[in-house]
């Protein structure tokens, strides 16, 4: 598959600036809120909308980490942190091992942090989503 897609901040964004740490943070959030929600409805719903665990490896720990299933149907989804010129960006990487339901969950994921930062969202397919007031 190998394939990227990228939230970038940009002038009109909520935040210039972002670290690996707040990215996680979104997803331990999401995750929270997930199991929340199956705690009030009485089913196992964070387990069923969120099926990786986040791992980070030793090397570039503060650059990016993954996300890895073991349920049928998902894989493993790169997140990255960088920044070009001076704009910071989130970065979901798809690699060969990657599945539809991997692109899937990044897409939802994609779309919520560009929502959330008021982002510009450069899509899998090369469309351009953007989450900011645009003049």
């Amino acid at each position: 598959m190998n394939q990227n897609a990228t939230i970038r901040l940009v002038p009109a964004s909520t935040q210039q600036e972002i670290n690996i740490d707040e990215v996680m943070d979104f997803f331990k959030k999401y995750q929270e809120k997930n199991a929340k929600t199956g705690k009030q409805i009485d089913w196992e719903y964070g387990k069923q909308t969120f099926q990786y665990d986040i791992v980070v490896p030793k090397k570039n720990e503060n650059k990016w980490f993954y996300l890895k299933s073991n349920k049928p149907g998902y894989h493993i989804i790169g997140v990255g942190v960088d920044q070009i010129d001076g704009q910071f960006y989130i970065q979901f990487s798809l690699g060969e091992l990657s599945t539809h339901g991997d692109k899937n969950k990044a897409l939802e994921f994609c779309k919520l942090l560009g929502e959330k930062y008021k982002a510009e969202v450069h899509f899998f397919n090369n469309r351009i989503m953007y989450y900011y007031p645009r003049k």
